[in-house]
């Protein structure tokens, strides 16, 4: 129904303004996970430049791709999402327990276990769960987000 100056109010389905509740909460959670990597980049830095630039690209492409959840996302964006988180967490996963890299001055040896990576992870667990989610019920609902 029109109102003035172009602006249009949509009805929408409950069904659809639950998803679009997910996509927001979905960006909103990649956006988290990126502010935590880019804060441990210092740190990080301080152990080996190669250590604080990965973290330093893991927080661009989080906080990118939680700007990208805010607009119309194909499900290969969603399946990237899946995809790309579970392997940060595989990744801390192997630091961890088998050694931070195989280069530079850790090499073989594990990282501490500190609070901020199992927050990134935990964020990024529940993401990889909301976005699968999503996936799953975007034929369902035609899951985009509600235009405002």
């Amino acid at each position: 129904m029109p109102l003035e100056a172009g602006l249009e109010l949509r009805l929408v389905a409950p069904q659809q303004r639950a998803t679009a509740g997910l996509w927001y909460a979905a960006a909103l959670l990649s956006l988290t996970a990126a502010l935590v990597h880019l804060a441990v980049v210092p740190e990080h830095l301080g152990h080996w430049w190669a250590h604080g630039a990965f973290l330093w690209g893991l927080g661009l492409v989080q906080g990118a791709y939680g700007v990208a959840l805010l607009g119309r996302a194909a499900p290969a964006l969603l399946l990237l999402g899946i995809g790309g988180n579970l392997a940060s967490v595989v990744l801390y996963l192997v630091t961890r327990a088998a050694g931070a890299s195989l280069l530079g001055a850790a090499a073989g040896h594990g990282e501490a276990v500190e609070w901020t990576g199992l927050a990134a992870k935990a964020i990024e667990l529940a993401l990889v769960g909301m976005l699968w989610q999503i996936w799953r019920t975007a034929g369902e609902t035609n899951a985009v987000p509600v235009e405002m």
